[in-house]
C-alpha cells in the first residue's frame, strides 16, 4: 500500500484547529483559562532556573556576601516549592482530571446527539460508522493534546525569550548556532512528522480490517456460521494477508522515518563538543567570559536551541489534530444532510 502525503494547507489547518478550540471552550473554558495561565506561569518558572545560575556565578564573581547568596538561593526555592510542588501538583493531580472528565463526556454526548438523529441508512456507509468510531475513540484525548500542544507553545514561547537573552550577553555567535541548526533539525523532524501521519492515516484502515477479522472468530454468532459454511480457510487467507500488509507497511514507514531521524541525532551528536570547544575559546583565547558564564551558556544554549525546536515542531502537530478535528466536523454536519 502507497504512503500518501497528507500535507494539510495553512488554512484547513486553522480552520480545523479553531473548530476544535471552540469546542472545548464551549464545554470547559475555565479548563482553557487555567491551561494558559499555568503555560505562561510554567515558561518562567522554567527560566527561572537558568537565570538563578547566572546570578549565582555573578554574585561570586561580585564577591557578594555568603548571606546574600544563601537569602537568593532560598527565595528561589520557596518559588519552586510553592508553584511546581504545591500548585501544579495539585492542579493536575485534582482539577485537570475533574476538567478533563467533563470534556470527555460533553464530546461523546455531542456526538451521540448527532446519531441520534440521522437516519438509519448512513450506518450501512461504512465511511461514517469508522469515521464515527475513530472519533469516539479519540474524542477524550485528541482534545487534550490539542490544548497541551497550545499550552507548550506557550510555554516555549515564554522560556525562549529569557534563555535566549541571557545566551546572547554571553555569546552572540552561539545564540545565532543554536538557531541554525534548531532550524535544520526542525526542517527534519518536521519530514518525520508528516511520514506519522500519513502512516496512522493507512495503518488505521489496516487495523480495521485486521480487528474486522478476529471479530469474526471471536464472537459466538460468527464463529459459528463460519464453521457450517466452511469459509474459515478464505477468512484465514484474508486474515494473514492484512497481517502481511501491516507489518510490510510498519516496516517501509519505519525507514523513511529513520531516513530522517538519524541526520537529526549525528547533528546532535556533533554539535555537543563544538559548542564546549568554541567556549573555551572564548573563555582562554578571547578571556571575554569567565567560567561561570561557561556553565550558564551551555546550558541556554541546548535549551534555546530544544525549545525552538519544540516550539515549530508543536506547531506541526497541529496538523494532525486538523485531521481529527476535520473527521469531528465532518460528523457533526451529517445532521444537516438528512
Amino acid at each position: 500500500m502507497r504512503l500518501k502525503d497528507k500535507t494539510v494547507s495553512a488554512s484547513r489547518i486553522i480552520s480545523n484547529n479553531y473548530f476544535l478550540f471552540r469546542y472545548i471552550w464551549k464545554f470547559v473554558p475555565t479548563f482553557l483559562v487555567q491551561e494558559i495561565f499555568n503555560a505562561a506561569l510554567g515558561g518562567i518558572i522554567g527560566s527561572m532556573f537558568t537565570l538563578y545560575t547566572k546570578l549565582f556565578y555573578d554574585s561570586i564573581s561580585l564577591q557578594k556576601s555568603i548571606r546574600y547568596i544563601f537569602a537568593m538561593s532560598g527565595a528561589f526555592l520557596v518559588i519552586d516549592i510553592a508553584i511546581n510542588l504545591l500548585y501544579f501538583s495539585y492542579y493536575r493531580t485534582i482539577k485537570r482530571e475533574l476538567y478533563l472528565s467533563k470534556l470527555k463526556y460533553a464530546m461523546n454526548k455531542e456526538l451521540f446527539e448527532v446519531t441520534r438523529k440521522l437516519d438509519y441508512c448512513f450506518y450501512d456507509k461504512s465511511e461514517f460508522y469508522n469515521d464515527f468510531v475513530w472519533a469516539m475513540n479519540q474524542s477524550d484525548t485528541r482534545a487534550v493534546k490539542m490544548i497541551d500542544s497550545l499550552t507548550q507553545l506557550i510555554q516555549n514561547s515564554v522560556r525562549i525569550i529569557t534563555i535566549y537573552s541571557i545566551l546572547s550577553s554571553i555569546s552572540w555567535y552561539l545564540s545565532m548556532i543554536a538557531i541554525a541548526l534548531a532550524i535544520i533539525s526542525i526542517m527534519l523532524c518536521e519530514k518525520v512528522l508528516h511520514v506519522a501521519v500519513s502512516s496512522n492515516e493507512v495503518l488505521n484502515s489496516l487495523q480495521r480490517r485486521e480487528e474486522y477479522y478476529e471479530r469474526i472468530f471471536s464472537r459466538p454468532d460468527t464463529a459459528k456460521e463460519v464453521r457450517i459454511t466452511h469459509i474459515s480457510k478464505l477468512i484465514m487467507q484474508k486474515y494473514d494477508k492484512t497481517i502481511d500488509d501491516v507489518e510490510h507497511f510498519t516496516r517501509k514507514s519505519n525507514y523513511r522515518i529513520m531516513l530522517y531521524a538519524l541526520p537529526n541525532e549525528i547533528l546532535s551528536r556533533i554539535t555537543e563538543p563544538l559548542v564546549y570547544m568554541l567556549l573555551l575559546f572564548q573563555v582562554m583565547v578571547q578571556k571575554s567570559t569567565e567560567l561561570g558564564g561557561l556553565a550558564v551558556a551551555v546550558s541556554s544554549f541546548w535549551g534555546v536551541r530544544y525549545s525552538l525546536e519544540d516550539i515549530l515542531n508543536t506547531m506541526l502537530q497541529f496538523e494532525e489534530h486538523a485531521l481529527y478535528a476535520e473527521k469531528m466536523r465532518k460528523l457533526l454536519e451529517y445532521q444537516n444532510t438528512v
